[in-house]
């Protein structure tokens, strides 16, 4: 999954970009496809990263690239992520119930 797509790649490869512009729409048809693994390139923002967890959450593998220039960044980047992803989940899980 890349936003913008300028990977080459093989062909046995299938590149996704956001179908009708949103990764939300990709990730639907990747949980209908169920690849082996997935990349997704460049968590960047919270909505990525929660496009992401989702995916792993049902099975998808999933392999998420961050780009910093020393891997502390990375860490703290990841790490407020999930902080954001625990009380999203949280959040909807109260309301289901």
């Amino acid at each position: 999954m890349e936003s913008p797509r300028d990977l080459q790649l093989p062909a046995e490869i299938t590149q996704y970009a956001p179908l009708e512009g949103s990764m939300e729409n990709t990730a639907d048809v990747l949980l209908l496809v169920r690849p082996d693994y997935t990349i997704y390139d460049e968590l960047r923002k919270n909505s990525d990263f929660n496009i992401f967890a989702g995916m792993r959450m049902a099975g998808v593998g999933m392999i998420g690239v961050v780009h910093t220039t020393r891997p502390i960044d990375a860490i703290q980047r990841i790490s407020s992520r999930v902080e954001t992803w625990n009380n999203y989940f949280s959040s909807r899980h109260q309301h289901l119930h």
